[in-house]
């Protein structure tokens, strides 16, 4: 053929056109549509250039040896015809990228390497190892990937370069922090060393949801008025082991339910409650209105203020004070009467309102549980309705998350078509004791898995959480500091500890010494 090609007369191929230079492409396979725009290596998918001298293209498969290229095009348009000329033929481009020069390896390899035996140019090519080359390259780039062993990998508990760190519980530094796992294990990186899309958006929110409670809280742990002794470390331990995904004490969201009393727990419950401080001063204001009570137990001894009268008639007489105080108002009346009384009523030793004698250190445990996706309630054998109006302000908790004993309320609709709710003089639920749990069955519906209490009132409740199937914590106040507080336990008729102590030393609950373990106690103490 190549004879015949060389024997034809220069009339017979003067017609046909110079065309540029093609290579011939198998018969059976279709080919793309052209794109527009000028052709770039990115349309060109199975042409590669091979080395070769400089300024010389390699010859392409097929190539004759003595016969001109363009002979071949003329046999292929004689035997096949120009429209299948054009269906099997594709122009050559000779691609490089604009950055580099025409024998130019990989970024970072000397120039000039296209004369140099090949096993030569190998050496370079190794030490570029890992950086980014064109599809095109894809014999370069199989040489150059790392072996499959040499690869970096993290290990369970590394930390990915460049990964968002999140603070544990108890750590002063959020940025020292250890890495969040997913609940299926600990995050891995994909390649390049980012976070997998999935771990990254879920650190996003976690680190989300966490950054909005560290704004409300101190610097350092959260905890700042507690000294470093074992309740705090238990405290902390806690949280950290049940907030931490990936841990085997891992509680999720909805079950992180905590209850706290109120009276010796979260404020100050000496000498007397201070809910049967208010019914005294209730008595008073209404003995005017009620002249019988001159000579009637208990509101004799009220008005004559024998609190030892008071002391042996116990929980009854008290029943009866609040009934009779708290009796015939509506519940929004008798909301503004507890808020008047809270704004002017002052402690008998420290002269001050009596909201300023809650306690900064559960202040701020509360706030370190909410800043930890914990749901706080308050769990408390004094009246819900004396204790809604206020405790929004000062602990942060609004009032459907109160729960205490109650009295009979009933609806009713008076003649201006206003209908309103009236307190009745019948106790309904007395949230002590044992009615503690009933009362987190009723008004909650969940088993707590973190309770705090101070006295032989709150056994139950913190029995009823440790017989939970999770990670639990109960604790108990202990006061012991006469000076800046008081010191009461066992002999108390108020807040008496005895019978809850023995069976916290036994079953090892937190019990947190007042003396030993706050730094401070109230929080004007700060100021």
């Amino acid at each position: 053929m190549v004879e015949i090609l060389r024997t034809r007369s220069a009339r017979e191929v003067a017609h046909v056109p110079t065309l540029p230079s093609f290579r011939l492409r198998l018969p059976g396979r279709a080919l793309p549509p052209p794109r527009a725009g000028p052709r770039s290596w990115h349309a060109c998918h199975s042409i590669r250039r091979r080395a070769g001298p400089r300024g010389r293209r390699q010859r392409l498969r097929g190539d004759a040896d003595e016969v001109h290229r363009s002979a071949l095009h003329h046999q292929h348009l004689g035997l096949h015809g120009r429209a299948r000329l054009a269906e099997r033929l594709q122009p050559v481009q000779h691609r490089r990228r604009p950055d580099r020069s025409r024998r130019a390896g990989v970024p970072g390899v000397a120039r000039h390497l296209g004369s140099q035996p090949r096993h030569l140019r190998a050496a370079p090519q190794r030490e570029a190892r890992g950086r980014h080359h064109p599809p095109r390259l894809r014999r370069r780039r199989r040489g150059l990937r790392r072996p499959h062993q040499d690869r970096p990998r993290l290990r369970d508990g590394d930390e990915p370069a460049g990964a968002a760190r999140l603070p544990r519980p108890g750590q002063e530094d959020p940025a020292a922090g250890d890495r969040r796992a997913g609940p299926h294990g600990p995050q891995r990186t994909g390649r390049g060393g980012h976070l997998k899309r999935r771990g990254f958006l879920a650190g996003s929110l976690v680190a989300a949801a966490a950054g909005v409670g560290r704004a409300a809280q101190a610097q350092g742990d959260g905890l700042p008025s507690w000294n470093d002794t074992a309740p705090k470390k238990a405290i902390l331990d806690f949280v950290g082991r049940t907030t931490s995904a990936g841990s085997r004490d891992w509680i999720p969201v909805p079950e992180r339910i905590a209850c706290f009393d109120n009276d010796g727990t979260l404020w100050t419950e000496q000498p007397i409650y201070f809910q049967v401080m208010f019914a005294m001063d209730r008595v008073k204001a209404m003995a005017s209105r009620n002249p019988q009570w001159r000579t009637q137990e208990p509101f004799r001894a009220v008005l004559a203020d024998d609190r030892a009268a008071l002391a042996a008639m116990g929980e009854k007489g008290l029943l009866e004070i609040m009934a009779a105080t708290h009796a015939g108002q509506t519940t929004e009346e008798f909301r503004a009467t507890v808020l008047d009384w809270i704004a002017t009523a002052r402690h008998p030793r420290f002269r001050r309102p009596y909201t300023d004698l809650v306690y900064q250190p559960m202040l701020e445990l509360l706030a370190y549980l909410r800043a930890h996706q914990f749901k706080t309630y308050i769990v408390s054998g004094g009246g819900i309705e004396f204790m809604r109006p206020w405790t929004e302000r000062i602990y942060g908790l609004p009032p459907e998350q109160v729960v205490g004993s109650s009295g009979v309320t009933t609806y009713e609709l008076p003649a201006n078509g206003v209908p309103v709710l009236r307190k009745e003089a019948k106790v309904e639920f007395i949230d002590d004791g044992p009615g503690k749990p009933v009362g987190i069955n009723r008004f909650i519906g969940r088993r707590p898995v973190f309770t705090f209490g101070n006295s032989d009132g709150d056994q139950q409740m913190l029995e009823w959480t440790a017989a939970g199937n999770r990670a639990r914590f109960m604790g108990l106040v202990h006061h012991t500091d006469s000076v800046r507080e008081y010191a009461y336990d066992r002999t108390s008729p108020v807040g008496r500890l005895d019978k809850a102590w023995d069976e916290a030393v036994r079953r090892k609950w937190t019990v947190v010494d007042m003396k030993n373990d706050w730094k401070v106690i109230y929080p004007f103490e700060l100021r």
